[in-house]
């Protein structure tokens, strides 16, 4: 299917020109008459590319191309501005709030046809990575979903079940009890939900872990994951067997990402490991980074890195991708005294005060 292209300028004369131009290169071309009714036709046509004039009364270029940007479902669709503005600050302006390219007026044909193919090309490119992504993503779902969903799946149909061969003899205690149930199984659903959508919003966009401001208050911190453990053992009613010390630090990390990744791991931990047993959790700065260990269980705890041990699971197969997207190290082991034994190491380079 040829590229559709929007063409947004309120110069009938200037809109025709460009329209006939790309309509005799192939594309599939539509056209508005001003900012505001190009806002209109991006909803509906839903263009591979948009080229917008600045100046145009209701909405300017630069209007459209801030609202294209900000709204999800336009935010990647390319972006190519027109104008007699030669001024550097109106380019800096335009390139600075994302545009693909700045055009000034007069152009020539080769100079615009130039600017659309070349735009193109890169759009047809980002849709084949996304598309091989996509497979990927697929195939790993295929392999992770079904172990992780197919236990709370079976409790809600089993509780189902008996609620309705049974339910007439059955007191409020029991089914409040078998209520409590199909909550708790609903919840771990949709834990696999939200696992789902971080797992695949991170093999399509791997840099949205990773933070550029100088704000230490926006890293991630030793109190992010202290709180996410301290969830995490009351969930699983353990937190009497719970032993956290956690020198300060800071990461250049997604807060969430770090959270996910400290409840998954001691989510891991708290099923394997039987329920009076205690978990011993210590953190401190090193020379090469945050060394982070976990032990606790006499149980053989099974290694998620070894196919050959365990069926994997959604939410551990996510922590340990967010740890090596991170550079982080992670090793399963068991200590001098037979305990298991989970040590992560948080690379150095992404480190900072804490805040």
């Amino acid at each position: 299917m040829n590229p559709k292209i929007l063409v947004i300028e309120d110069e009938l004369e200037i809109r025709e020109i460009i329209v006939d131009l790309l309509s005799e290169e192939g594309y599939n071309v539509h056209e508005a008459c001003d900012g505001q009714a190009g806002l209109d036709a991006i909803e509906k046509v839903q263009p591979d590319l948009i080229v917008s004039d600045v100046g145009m009364p209701r909405v300017t270029g630069f209007e459209l191309l801030e609202q294209v940007r900000s709204n999800p479902k336009t935010s990647t669709t390319s972006f190519i501005l027109l104008t007699a503005l030669t001024d550097r600050t109106d380019v800096r302006h335009g390139m600075s709030h994302g545009a693909d390219d700045y055009i000034t007026k007069p152009f020539s044909s080769d100079e615009l046809l130039d600017s659309v193919q070349a735009i193109l090309q890169k759009v047809s490119a980002y849709q084949a990575q996304h598309a091989e992504e996509a497979g990927e993503i697929g195939s790993v779902f295929d392999k992770l979903i079904p172990s992780s969903i197919r236990e709370p799946l079976s409790t809600v149909v089993g509780i189902a079940q008996l609620l309705k061969s049974d339910w007439a003899s059955m007191d409020a205690a029991a089914i409040e009890e078998c209520l409590s149930g199909i909550e708790e199984a609903a919840t771990d659903m949709g834990r696999v939900a939200e696992n789902l959508s971080l797992y695949a919003g991170l093999r399509l966009h791997p840099n949205s872990l990773h933070i550029s401001s100088d704000d230490p208050s926006a890293y991630a911190s030793d109190n992010d994951i202290l709180q996410a453990m301290v969830e995490c053992a009351e969930r699983w009613k353990r937190t009497d067997q719970l032993d956290i010390e956690l020198e300060p630090f800071a990461l250049k990390v997604s807060r969430e990402a770090m959270v996910k990744t400290s409840d998954e791991l001691l989510t891991h931990l708290f099923y394997y490991t039987d329920a009076d047993s205690s978990l011993s959790i210590k953190g401190k700065n090193q020379d090469d980074g945050y060394l982070l260990t976990i032990t606790g269980g006499n149980s053989q705890l099974p290694d998620p890195t070894k196919a050959e041990e365990f069926e994997p699971q959604l939410g551990l197969a996510l922590a340990c991708d967010i740890l090596e997207r991170v550079g982080g190290k992670l090793v399963w082991t068991r200590n001098s005294g037979g305990e298991n034994q989970v040590i992560i190491l948080l690379p150095h380079h992404r480190l900072a005060k804490a805040a």
